[in-house]
């Protein structure tokens, strides 16, 4: 998950940073790379309130160029979740029963800060008539 950024100078010499796929998400820097460093935690905080609120997580659309920034893979797939149960008119509850686990199991697997594991998460999709595909690509510049 690749957020394109917009970085705006302001009138105090700072960078603002906004993002079209987060509206909401609202930061600044004193520096490209402190305005890069709010921005991640802006943009983790974010779609942390997205899920919290039931609220689809508009996937990024980077088209080169640009400052960006990179979530992990992990947080990729809690969003893919999260975006799953959605489509599916599904909530944590209905989900944690079709695989025998408390809420609370669902709560963790949706939580961008705790550690999930990865068969967790694809036997979470397995109950949704999903699969979780992973991949490897080149980085490019």
């Amino acid at each position: 998950m690749r957020f394109p950024l917009i970085l705006t100078p302001d009138d105090n010499g700072h960078l603002t940073v906004s993002c079209q796929s987060l509206p909401e998400l609202a930061t600044s820097g004193e520096t490209l790379e402190a305005a890069l460093e709010n921005a991640r935690a802006a943009i983790i905080a974010a779609i942390g309130q997205r899920i919290a609120h039931g609220v689809p997580v508009a996937l990024p659309i980077h088209r080169g160029g640009g400052p960006t920034v990179e979530l992990s893979a992990l947080i990729g797939a809690k969003v893919a979740l999260h975006n799953a149960l959605l489509d599916n008119d599904l909530r944590r509850l209905d989900l944690a029963k079709r695989i025998g686990a408390r809420t609370a199991h669902l709560d963790r697997l949706l939580d961008l800060d705790h550690r999930s594991r990865l068969d967790e998460l694809e036997e979470a999709f397995e109950a949704l008539g999903q699969v979780l595909e992973v991949r490897a690509v080149a980085r490019t510049a």
